[in-house]
């Protein structure tokens, strides 16, 4: 599956409150403006609003994840791709299809 479909499917499940739907798309919209991998950052903006929507702080997904959390912030802005042995862990936290974390995955 192609990874703007994985993510199509992914947004498609959300349960968003009546009248909130235009946070998520908020959250997920990409500039495109110094953009350098848009996958990343699609991705980091999907890692923030599901640790949003849990109210957990990066710092208690970093320890989930086995990771410092200024590292788990790079994940999270696109700064930083995620090297796919973290992409179980994180998938698990957030109860997300692996493919969603990484376009790759199978």
């Amino acid at each position: 599956m192609v990874q703007g479909c994985v993510i199509a499917e992914y947004c498609s499940t959300l349960q968003i409150p009546a009248g909130d739907e235009h946070l998520a798309k908020k959250n997920l919209e990409v500039p495109m403006s110094k953009v350098t991998n848009i996958d990343a950052v699609r991705i980091g903006r999907i890692m923030r609003l599901e640790r949003k929507m849990r109210d957990l702080s990066q710092t208690d997904v970093a320890t989930a994840i086995g990771c410092k959390q200024a590292i788990f912030s790079l994940y999270e802005s696109g700064e930083r791709r995620i090297p796919a042995n973290r992409v179980a862990a994180i998938a698990a936290v957030f109860g997300l299809d692996q493919r969603i974390i990484n376009p790759e995955a199978a």
